[in-house]
């Protein structure tokens, strides 16, 4: 996060490009990119993990959860 949150807030987050954080962080782009999907798939089944065990108002569990929940 800190090679993401140095130049976002010298320049502004439009400079903050794949390449440039693949260079700082000494990976290549598609090992940045397996890292990145990595991370986003385990917080979204973490979060759809969560909203399932929330109390619902509809008492109905969202289809998109049940998707993100059957693959963990």
């Amino acid at each position: 996060m800190t090679a993401a949150r140095e130049p976002a807030e010298a320049e502004g987050w439009d400079a903050v490009t794949t390449r440039g954080l693949a260079v700082e962080i000494e990976y290549s782009r598609p090992a940045l990119y397996d890292a990145l999907y990595d991370a986003m798939f385990t917080h979204l089944v973490d979060l759809a993990s969560a909203t399932e065990e929330a109390p619902r108002r509809s008492g109905r569990r969202s289809a998109s959860c049940s998707r993100l929940t059957r693959k963990a």
